[in-house]
């Protein structure tokens, strides 16, 4: 904190204009002061007098944009970088399938589902992983082939209805305009579902048109899940993205190993036993069918997928198709007949 504070209502003002304007602080990484002062006693002033401060549709167009405060060498007052692109990007990989959710409003899509699930049978976790693996990519092809890119559809028709409208001999809206007008309302459909999706909102409904609300929340996910750099174990700081790999692989192996134990029967003896034999039998209970159903159910339809890239949703949705086989493979491994 600085020597001079500044009044109550000197801030709430500054407060009430970020407001108004709707802008957004964009964060920062590095120091957690821009002004760094010695004053009278030998403490150290240090205060965050700088801020980077954008409109939604600027955090829109640039998702990935970051302020740094640099080390100041000479000066009391540190600069400030705000790059709208990272310096490294990570290498090119294969592109990870994700369901996606707004293929369900595609009238072909129940029967091929349908038809795909029903092509082999499984009755065990592997077999189920090899079914989701083979389902992926068909789905895949197939939204590639035949759903196609809504945004990029979206984008044509917008510049196509233009053209319309602009036409000399317009007197009222023609059968082409009014088709590409009711293609375009059920594109934006889909494209909300999708921006849905990737923000994870949990509290609004489909069809309250905030479209540009959910795609401003995905990209400051986007943003704020990327891991930029990391610190190794000597204080330094690496970017490069093959040590990141690395160093995350390392951590997660080191906390989830164990370090042994002892003296476990002392401890036991001495903790009171408050489970009754009756709650003991029904935790001891053979889990069943519905048990498994309930607990899927009671998930949130679209938060993060697993590995095969299909969230809660789609077997949700799907259940009356691949519930019992789902169900048996879940059962094979509570029962101890297979490992995950």
């Amino acid at each position: 904190m600085g020597v001079n504070e500044r009044s109550n209502t000197q801030i709430q003002a500054f407060r009430e204009t970020v407001d108004v304007c709707q802008l957004m602080d964009l964060g920062y990484t590095g120091t957690p002061w821009t002004f760094e002062k010695k004053v009278a006693g030998g403490s150290y002033c240090r205060v965050h007098l700088d801020r980077a401060l954008a409109t939604s549709s600027r955090c829109e167009r640039y998702p990935l944009a970051a302020l740094q405060h640099l080390t100041a060498v000479a000066s009391d007052h540190s600069a400030i970088l705000l790059r709208f692109e990272p310096i490294l990007e990570p290498p090119l990989q294969a592109k990870l399938f994700r369901y996606e959710a707004m293929w369900e409003t595609h009238q072909d899509f129940k029967p091929l589902m349908d038809r795909e699930w029903r092509l082999d049978t499984c009755t065990s976790m592997h077999g189920l992983e090899r079914k989701l693996k083979g389902l992926s990519q068909s789905l895949s092809d197939w939204g590639r082939d035949t759903f196609g890119s809504v945004c990029r559809e979206l984008r044509d028709l917008r510049r196509q209805l233009t053209h319309l409208r602009l036409a000399p001999d317009r007197a009222s809206p023609s059968y082409q305009e009014l088709k590409v007008v009711e293609r375009i309302v059920e594109l934006q459909h889909r494209e909300e579902v999708m921006w849905r999706q990737r923000s994870r909102i949990q509290w609004l409904a489909e069809g309250d048109r905030n479209t540009r609300f959910f795609h401003l929340r995905a990209s400051k996910r986007k943003k704020r899940n990327k891991i930029a750099r990391l610190k190794r174990t000597d204080g330094s700081f690496t970017e490069d993205q093959l040590e990141l790999g690395h160093m995350a692989k390392d951590f997660y192996k080191s906390l989830y190993t164990s370090e042994g134990t002892s003296g476990m029967e002392e401890v036991l003896n001495v903790v009171p036993v408050t489970v009754t034999a009756a709650m003991n039998e029904q935790l001891l209970a053979a889990y069943g069918d519905e048990e498994i159903k309930q607990a899927l159910f009671q998930m949130f339809p679209l938060k993060a997928p697993g590995p095969d890239g299909f969230p809660a949703q789609f077997f949700q949705k799907h259940w009356d198709v691949c519930g019992g086989e789902v169900t048996r493979a879940v059962l094979r491994i509570l029962q101890g007949e297979e490992s995950p």
